[in-house]
């Protein structure tokens, strides 16, 4: 599933090619282009930051965003659209909430988020189950910045990944997820929920969803059970 601000960045760049911006020009200012796309400001940052990665564009702070090429360097580069390929599951998959409620990050709890103690989340357990399998896949501690607290009730029946509501619902864009994979043994506060042997053999997969500001407006904590999981990453071009 490709994200609003990519969707963007292949405009503009199908523009330049068609020099409607043409290389050593400048383009319009964010206002301009948020207008003539038809989305926030926030996306139209997000898809000029991406052109820039991608070696079309020179952004400086006061001077706008020149147009310096029609197509940048080739490179391999993990997409977004990695992320539905994540976490792959042999089957339709949907959500089983065990809790959820409103939590303040304690001195224990705020290295795993983001660093912050006393940030308040909203948060909620879940168990993901996959059609035709008899066991929970894993189980996931989500934790959700405040400001979106109002799209809670949505969750429990949303098939896909809770950032893509909160880029629907709100004017904010997640323009990086940064994600670390741990070995470790099944805890056992949630073994019996997973049904799971305590201390069994289990992958930690934390995932920060990074918006347009470099702050995390999601932090998933999922245990998968190792015989539950299987990985599959994506590697593609960047425009």
């Amino acid at each position: 599933m490709s994200t609003l601000y990519s969707n963007v960045a292949q405009s503009i760049i199908r523009d330049i090619k068609a020099t409607h911006f043409p290389v050593g020009s400048m383009l319009p200012s964010e206002p301009e282009l948020a207008a003539k796309y038809g989305v926030s400001r926030s996306t139209i940052r997000a898809a000029l930051e991406r052109l820039q990665a991608a070696g079309l564009v020179n952004r400086r702070r006061g001077a706008g965003t020149l147009v310096k090429a029609v197509q940048g360097g080739q490179r391999y580069t993990h997409s977004m659209v990695v992320v539905n390929d994540i976490m792959q599951f042999a089957g339709e998959s949907w959500r089983d909430i065990a809790s959820i409620g409103e939590i303040v990050a304690d001195e224990r709890l705020a290295p795993a988020l983001d660093g912050r103690p006393g940030k308040k989340w909203v948060y909620m357990g879940q168990r993901r189950w996959v059609n035709g399998k008899d066991l929970p896949v894993c189980w996931t501690d989500l934790y959700i910045d405040m400001a979106f607290k109002r799209i809670c009730d949505e969750i429990p029946t949303y098939p896909g990944l809770v950032y893509n509501l909160i880029e629907d619902e709100f004017d904010v864009c997640v323009q990086e997820i940064r994600q670390t994979i741990e070995s470790i043994g099944v805890p056992e506060a949630i073994a019996e929920t997973l049904d799971a042997e305590a201390h069994s053999h289990a992958l930690r997969l934390t995932r920060r969803y990074i918006d347009t500001t470099n702050q995390p407006i999601v932090i998933t904590i999922s245990v998968l059970p190792a015989d539950r999981y299987v990985s599959e990453i994506k590697l593609v071009r960047t425009p």
